[in-house]
């Protein structure tokens, strides 16, 4: 199984190809994106009642279409593990705009911090998503 960063770095460069070809051809924003091929494991069950464990309250109560937690989560670690765009969300997750919304509001009120207790700091998801969060968090200050 091909490393994240090598299958980033690769789509990175082609990604650059593509858009240089559909500028050049007028045609503005590629649709098609190599990342929505890209893998990335979710949570297993274990994983996830461990991480349970650490979010406040009831998950989702803001919204009246919260929705499910565990694929929210999921959908934010393949954005911070692929570091893709999130228009380049997967559709199986939902919509991208949602799940940044949601994203923003969970950065917005530290619960991301009790998520990434949950992950050992030398995972990779852990170093990913505290750059995701942290990265988020440093433009907002600006």
């Amino acid at each position: 199984m091909a490393n994240v960063m090598d299958v980033h770095s690769e789509i990175t460069r082609s990604r650059k190809l593509e858009r240089s070809r559909s500028v050049s051809k007028g045609l503005g924003r590629v649709e098609s994106s190599p990342y929505r091929q890209v893998y990335v494991p979710k949570l297993s069950d274990a994983e996830w009642m461990h991480t349970l464990g650490f979010l406040p309250g009831r998950v989702g109560a803001r919204a009246r279409n919260g929705g499910d937690a565990r694929n929210f989560l999921d959908s934010v670690l393949w954005v911070a593990q692929t570091r893709a765009l999130w228009s380049d969300l997967p559709q199986e997750f939902g919509p991208p705009h949602r799940m940044y919304v949601r994203f923003i509001r969970w950065s917005v009120d530290g619960t991301w911090f009790f998520v990434l207790s949950s992950f050992s700091p030398r995972d990779e998801r852990h170093v990913r998503l505290f750059e995701l969060v942290e990265g988020y968090l440093s433009r907002k200050r600006r």
